[in-house]
């Protein structure tokens, strides 16, 4: 068994299942992973979630294997770091349109995990799977940026670094409106900026 302690709860991990049992003064924590778990399900971007014991305060789900996101930029080659990104895109626009404010996509390195399926040995967008972990910080918003504090992140990174001026000025445009349209024009220029 492997035991990952954090500071609201420690998780066991045992036979692919990661029991996570919140500290009793972070109950509110628990309330809110269980809760956004389980609305998100049929999405398949978080793990997936087998039991909640409120009287436990314990969240029993999928132990999602892979190395995060701040390990792929830190080790990746550029079509590893590009697939991941655009596919992490994706899912903060999700989040966006169902109003969820995840909370840490401006420092997502270790909640965003990444996997590789399929028979090709070349990376490629359909066998890049990402999953978001840790939402006890969640909450519900009008106004949610995990697009705008992720492609922040990626400009932080200096993962994107062409067209910077013309990225920002349409992340503000998309705070603004959350229109497909400057969203299509957003993953249309990262993908012609990245590195």
């Amino acid at each position: 068994m492997m035991t990952l302690r954090g500071k609201h709860s420690t998780v066991f991990v045992k036979e692919g299942v990661a029991r996570k049992v919140f500290h009793p003064e972070f109950r509110f924590n628990f309330w809110k992973e269980a809760r956004f778990l389980a609305a998100l399900q049929p999405f398949h971007f978080v793990p997936r979630l087998y039991a909640i014991i409120p009287e436990k305060l314990i969240v029993e789900m999928e132990f999602v294997e892979g190395e995060t996101i701040g390990e792929i930029i830190r080790t990746g080659d550029a079509d590893e770091i590009k697939f991941t990104a655009l596919r992490t895109a994706e899912i903060c626009r999700t989040l966006d349109m169902l109003g969820i404010q995840k909370e840490e996509m401006n420092h997502p390195d270790k909640h965003v995990i990444v996997s590789w399926s399929g028979e090709s040995t070349k990376w490629s967008p359909e066998c890049v799977n990402v999953k978001l972990i840790d939402f006890e910080r969640s909450k519900e918003s009008g106004k949610p940026s995990n697009l705008t504090q992720f492609i922040v992140y990626l400009l932080r990174k200096r993962i994107v670094v062409n067209r910077k001026d013309e990225i920002i000025s349409l992340l503000k445009s998309y705070k603004a409106t959350y229109s497909e349209e400057v969203y299509r024009k957003i993953i249309n220029l990262l993908m012609e900026s990245f590195k």
